[in-house]
């Protein structure tokens, strides 16, 4: 007679809903800004001033860990407490906003340094903050370099003035003049001689000033 076929089909995890297995979401740091520039100071008027960015993180299975280069510094103050690492550690899986500063470390000699500080946490892809400053060298200006011709008859003095210019950047603090001995020195608008003067830079520059 005639028979009757039967098939029989496994069952996988994936056709039964009951066995499904639920993937372990991945940790994720955000960080904001990524770069940061103008970390800059006057040689020997370090560190610089610092400036924030904020770190996040979410699906955390471990600490967020900030590590500053050689050239830099971070804390969580910006005024205090540089240090590094940094560990932020996560409350259920997290890490709320946190502001980070960053600032050029002082004592650096003149040049421009540019590193990364940089953010990690175990199966979180890393992050970084790229940082950017430079230490400048005060320059002065004098023109001309030479003066002669101070001449007077005995008695008869002193000498008629004879005039320089004085120029300045990155000047941090008062630019002192003192002139030699037997010379005086003045501002032509002030007209009262002198062994001393002292300019004062605005925003570290000293515009061309007659003397």
């Amino acid at each position: 007679g005639t028979g009757t076929s039967t098939k029989y089909l496994n069952s996988t995890a994936s056709d039964n809903p009951n066995n499904q297995q639920t993937l372990a979401p991945t940790p994720l740091i955000t960080v904001t800004p990524t770069t940061i520039s103008g970390l800059n100071y006057i040689v020997g008027y370090g560190p610089s001033a610092a400036q924030p960015f904020s770190v996040s993180g979410i699906d955390l299975t471990g600490d967020i860990t900030l590590t500053a280069p050689s050239f830099f510094e971070i804390s969580l103050s910006e005024n205090s407490g540089y240090a590094s690492p940094i560990v932020l550690t996560p409350s259920k899986g997290s890490i709320s906003p946190t502001t980070i500063y960053v600032r050029m470390k002082a004592n650096l000699n003149p040049a421009t340094h540019a590193q990364s500080v940089t953010i990690t946490s175990p199966g979180a892809v890393n992050k970084s903050v790229d940082c950017s400053g430079q230490i400048y060298l005060p320059l002065i200006t004098v023109t001309p370099t030479t003066l002669s011709g101070f001449a007077y008859t005995q008695g008869n003095g002193p000498s008629l003035p004879l005039t320089f210019s004085v120029s300045g950047t990155n000047i941090p603090e008062d630019l002192s003049i003192n002139a030699p001995t037997n010379y005086e020195i003045s501002l032509p608008a002030s007209g009262s001689y002198g062994s001393y003067l002292a300019l004062t830079p605005v925003n570290g520059t000293i515009s061309s000033t007659p003397v």
